[in-house]
C-alpha cells in the first residue's frame, strides 16, 4: 500500500517550534518506524501526480486547495483522503466570525474532498462540528509524544534542596492557555503566605506586563506583581531544558486543551505540577477549571512536598512506541486495505497427536513430546543433516528479545557474533493474559519490523532462555541452502522423537507451538506484519497468531529432531510470567523424564544427562 503525506517534510527535525509541529514530527517518525510493509511518500508539491500512477492513501496535515484536491480525486478515485486536525478549529473559526476575527493570523484553509477527520482526544467535544463541515467520518486518534527535545536529565531528590520557584509558561495567544487564573492562585496564596514560595516567574512572548487593560484595570487589584515586593518576574518565551535549570512548580492553566507537550514534558522531568487538565486528573497537583481556591490548595501542596515523582506508567500511554498506541493507528490506517484474512489451522492434519499420544504421557507432561512409534503422515521426507558438518556459514542476524541483563549477556556468549537485542515491554501490573500475549507478540514484530529496516533477506529471532544444540550455525546454514525455507521453528512444540541418529532429522512441521527460536525469510516478515496491522487480536496465545501468519508458508516450514534449540524449562528457576505453573512443570518434567534422556548429548551446555541433573541440583 502507497501512503502519501502532505503538509511536512518526513526528515525534519526542528522539534522545538510549536506543539502543532512536534505533533506531526512525532507522527511522520511513528509512521516510517512502524508502517514499513507500506511504501510511505512525502508530498510537497504538485509534482507526486506525474509520479505515481496508484496511491492508496493521503495523510494531509495541511490541506490541499480546492484545484489540487479535485484533480487527485479524479486521477486516484479509490485513494482515501484523510485530514488530520491538531488545532482546536471549531474556536478558532468561532474567534475568526466575532467582527475583529478577520484579521487573524494563520487562518487555516478548509480541507476538500477528504474520506475522514482526524483529531486529537481533547478535540473529541467538536467532533461533530467536523463532521457536518467536511461531510466526513471523524476519528479520534492516540496523542503521541518523546522527550526528544529535552536533553536535561529527570529530577531526582537530591536535586530538590533549592529555592521553592514558581513557573508559569502560558503563551497568551489565545484562550486556550493563558496566565490569569494561575496569576491569581499564586496571588492568594501569596497573600496568605508570602514566604510559601521563593519567586514567581511569568514566561511568555505575550506577557499581560505589555498589555494596556491588564496594567489599568487589573494590576493593581494584584499586588503579588508589584514591583515593591520583588516576588515577580516577566521573561521572554524559553524552551522546558532552559527554565529548568533546577526543579520548581509549573503552575498551568487551560481552557479545552487538556492536553499539552509542556505537561508532558514536566511530567518526564519529574517537576511538580499544578493544573486544570481532566485528562490527569489523577496525576500531579489537580484544581477543577477555574476554581481558583482549589487552586491555591494544590498549588500550597505541591510546595510543601516539593518533590519528584516517577511518572513513567503514564506517559507510557503517549509513547509512540507503545503496542497499544501502534495498534491504534494500525486499526486507522489498515481498515482501509482489502486484505483478507482466513483464520484457522494449517490445511494439513494438525490434531492427530492429541488423541494418540498414550494416556500416561499426557498425564504426566502435557502431551508435550510425542513417541517415535507415532507417524505424523504417509510417504513423510525426512531430511538429514550431519550434526557435525562444516559450511562456509552466510551472515544471518540475530534478533534477541529480553528485559534480563543477566540472560542478555548468557545469550551474548551463546549466539557469540551478528546479533541485535530488541527490549521486550515490561508488562504493566494488573493487564490480563490477552493483553500480555499481544504485548509478546508485538515485540516480536518489533524484531521482523527492524530487520526490514535493515534490508535484512532473513533473520534468526530468540527469546533469551534457550540453549542450542552443538554446532546449530553449521547445521541451519547447510540446510537453508539447500533447501530455501521459509521458515524453521526451532523449538517447536510439542517435541518429537524419532529413531536414534547421530544427525538432525528436518521435516515439514505440523507442531503448532512455542516461538522460542526461529528462522523466517523477508517474506515472511512482510506478510506478518502486515497480517499483524489488519486484525484485532483477540488470541488466547501468541502461537495462534503465529499460526495465522506461518500457514501460508507451510509447504517450506520446518522443524527438527533434535530441536535446533530448546527453552531451559528443566532450569527450576526458569518461572514464567504468563504460564501458569502446573504448564511450566509438565513442561519441566517433559524435558528432563523424556527428551534430555535422549536428545540431551547434542546440546552444548548440557551434553550429558548427568551434567543436567548435576546442574537441576546445584541451581
Amino acid at each position: 500500500m502507497i501512503i502519501g503525506i502532505s503538509g511536512y517534510t518526513l526528515t525534519c527535525n526542528h522539534i522545538f517550534s510549536n506543539g502543532y509541529t512536534q505533533n506531526i514530527i512525532f507522527f511522520c517518525k511513528m509512521i516510517k518506524k512502524w508502517f514499513v510493509e507500506h511504501t510511505i511518500i512525502e508530498i510537497i508539491d504538485s509534482s507526486f501526480i506525474d509520479k505515481y500512477t496508484n496511491i492508496d492513501i493521503i495523510i494531509q496535515f495541511s490541506p490541499f486547495n480546492k484545484e489540487l484536491s479535485n484533480i487527485i480525486y479524479n486521477k486516484y478515485p479509490k485513494c482515501k483522503n484523510i485530514f488530520v486536525k491538531y488545532g482546536h478549529e471549531y474556536y478558532n473559526d468561532l474567534m475568526r466570525l466575532l467582527p475583529t476575527g478577520e484579521n487573524l493570523k494563520n487562518c487555516a484553509s478548509k480541507a476538500y474532498n477528504i474520506d475522514e477527520v482526524w483529531i486529537s482526544p481533547h478535540f473529541e467535544s467538536t467532533k461533530y462540528y467536523y463532521e457536518s463541515i467536511y461531510n466526513a467520518t471523524v476519528k479520534i486518534i492516540p496523542y503521541i509524544w518523546q522527550p526528544e527535545n529535552i536533553y536535561i536529565k529527570p529530577f531526582i531528590v537530591d536535586d530538590f534542596h533549592c529555592e521553592k520557584n514558581i513557573y508559569i509558561i502560558e503563551p497568551n495567544i489565545n484562550m486556550f492557555k493563558t496566565s490569569l487564573i494561575p496569576i491569581l492562585i499564586v496571588n492568594e496564596l501569596w497573600k496568605k503566605n508570602p514566604n510559601s514560595f521563593n519567586k514567581l516567574y511569568i514566561i511568555s512572548n505575550n506577557n499581560y506586563d505589555k498589555n494596556e487593560y491588564f496594567r489599568n484595570e487589573l494590576l493593581y487589584k494584584i499586588p503579588v506583581l508589584h514591583s515593591c515586593y520583588n516576588k515577580t518576574y516577566f521573561c521572554n518565551r524559553a524552551n522546558m531544558n532552559d527554565i529548568f535549570k533546577q526543579p520548581g512548580v509549573l503552575l498551568s492553566h487551560q481552557e479545552n486543551l487538556g492536553l499539552n507537550y509542556i505537561y508532558l514534558e514536566a511530567l518526564y522531568l519529574r517537576i511538580p505540577w499544578v493544573h486544570n487538565s481532566t485528562f490527569f486528573k489523577n496525576v500531579g497537583y489537580f484544581y477543577m477549571d477555574k476554581n481558583i481556591p482549589e487552586g491555591v490548595i494544590a498549588l500550597k501542596h505541591a510546595l510543601d512536598e516539593f518533590k519528584p515523582v516517577n511518572n513513567m506508567d503514564i506517559l507510557e500511554k503517549y509513547n509512540p512506541d507503545n503496542p497499544n498506541v501502534i495498534m491504534e493507528y494500525k486499526k486507522l490506517i489498515n481498515h482501509h486495505t482489502q486484505m483478507k484474512i482466513k483464520l484457522g489451522n494449517y490445511n494439513r492434519k494438525k490434531s492427530w497427536y492429541s488423541y494418540t499420544i498414550p494416556k500416561y504421557i499426557i498425564d504426566k507432561v502435557g502431551g508435550y513430546i510425542l513417541p517415535e512409534d507415532i507417524i505424523a503422515e504417509k510417504n513423510e521426507t525426512i531430511i538429514s543433516i550431519e550434526s557435525t558438518c562444516n559450511v562456509n556459514k552466510q551472515k544471518i542476524m540475530s534478533f534477541v528479545i529480553s528485559v534480563d541483563k543477566v540472560k542478555m549477556q548468557d545469550m551474548k556468549q551463546k549466539i557469540e557474533t551478528d546479533y541485535i537485542f530488541i527490549d521486550m515491554d515490561i508488562f504493566p501490573k494488573g493487564i490480563n493474559k490477552i493483553e500480555k500475549y499481544k504485548m509478546l507478540g508485538f515485540n516480536h514484530m518489533k524484531c521482523w519490523i527492524h530487520a526490514l529496516e535493515l534490508n535484512l533477506n532473513h533473520i534468526f529471532v530468540f527469546e533469551d532462555d534457550v540453549v542450542f544444540i552443538k554446532n546449530w550455525r553449521n547445521v541451519v546454514n547447510k540446510f537453508i541452502q539447500e533447501n530455501q525455507p521459509n521458515i524453521i521453528k526451532f523449538d517447536a512444540l510439542s517435541y518429537r522423537c524419532l529413531p536414534e541418529s547421530d544427525n538432525i532429522n528436518f521435516y515439514l512441521a505440523f507442531e503448532q507451538y512455542c516461538m522460542g527460536g526461529y528462522y523466517i525469510t523477508k517474506e515472511v516478515m512482510k506478510y506478518g506484519i502486515q497480517l499483524f496491522n489488519s486484525i484485532e487480536w483477540t488470541f488466547n496465545s501468541c502461537e495462534d497468531f503465529f499460526k495465522l501468519v506461518f500457514q501460508k508458508f507451510e509447504s517450506s516450514l520446518y522443524t527438527s529432531v533434535p530441536r535446533i534449540c530448546i527453552q531451559e524449562w528443566f532450569n527450576v528457576n526458569n518461572i514464567s510470567s504468563i504460564q501458569d505453573d502446573t504448564h511450566i512443570q509438565c513442561l519441566k518434567n517433559m524435558q528432563i523424564d523424556y527428551y534430555l534422556p535422549k536428545y540431551g548429548h547434542f546440546y552444548g551446555r548440557y551434553n550429558t544427562m548427568a551434567t543436567l541433573i548435576k546442574h537441576v541440583e546445584n541451581v
